[in-house]
Formats: C-alpha cells, sequence, structure tokens
C-alpha cells in the first residue's frame, strides 16, 4: 500500500520537513565518528578489565582525561526454579502471573493463532516508520556526497 499524504492535524510545514531532513543528512555524516567513539570506548574498557573491579580507572591525554568508575553489581537469579517456587508461594499464582513479562515471541513460535487470538490483543499502537526521501537534486547530490 503506497503511503497517502495527508494533512497531519498537528501543524508539521514545509519547512520542518526540509529542516528534519538536513538534520538527518548532518547525523549521518557522523555515522563515521560514532564508528569510532566506540571502538575507543570498547579499547578503554578492554584495558580496563585487567585492573580491580572496585577501583576507578582514569586514562590521562594532553586534553582530555578518561574517568572510569568501579564496576557496578548486578545481580542475576542463577537457580529460577527455586525462585520461582518460592514466589509462587508468597504470591499465589495469580499474583505470579501478574507480574510475569511473557515474551510473545515464544507464544507466536510455539501457540496457533486459533487458539491465541481470543487472548491477544493485536493493534495499531506501535511506532510509525520514519523515512526522508531527498526531493531536489541538490538535495540528493548532498545525499551523494555524505
Amino acid at each position: 500500500m503506497p503511503p497517502t499524504a495527508i494533512k497531519a492535524p498537528v501543524a508539521f510545514s514545509a519547512a520542518d520537513a526540509d529542516e528534519l531532513g538536513e538534520l538527518q543528512r548532518q547525523i549521518d555524516l557522523l555515522d563515521p565518528v560514532i564508528a569510532r567513539y566506540k571502538v575507543l570506548t570498547e579499547r578503554a574498557d578492554d584495558a580496563a578489565k585487567a585492573s580491580p573491579k572496585d577501583e576507578p580507572v582514569v586514562y590521562r591525554g594532553a586534553y582530555w582525561e578518561l574517568q572510569l568508575g568501579p564496576r557496578r553489581n548486578e545481580r542475576t537469579v542463577t537457580e529460577k526454579w527455586k525462585a520461582f517456587v518460592y514466589l509462587r508461594k508468597l504470591l499465589t499464582y495469580e499474583g505470579l502471573v501478574a507480574v510475569l513479562d511473557i515474551p510473545l515471541g515464544l507464544i507466536d513460535k510455539n501457540v496457533p493463532d486459533s487458539v491465541s487470538k481470543p487472548w491477544i490483543v493485536k493493534e495499531q499502537s506501535g511506532y510509525r516508520s520514519r523515512k526522508l526521501v531527498a526531493l531536489a537534486p541538490l538535495a540528493a547530490e548532498l545525499l551523494k556526497a555524505a
């Protein structure tokens, strides 16, 4: 189904569309910068692995200093069955089901639509995809140069 050009109830002008397109072009120019940033932050994180986990790490350059704090404490349930049994007794089944987050992908993979249809609501409430398309030849040339 082709997109439909409509007048949206919220004011969004042609100038807004042009500004959004220009901002997207500028953001696209940052892709190599962001990739290099990720490489350097990963390198700093890898180098910090040799340091004690409970102490901060500092890397000092001529103009900047990178300060990495101590590693955060994270918790992981290692015996899910024991946690489930205890919570089931504490919360009852109804309470436990209320706090569970059941992945829809798991249901889609294992439960036929005819069975799940009565208890799964499907609505168009998600986000819209967004694509900026250059309309003028100048805009297209700017995109090729990026």
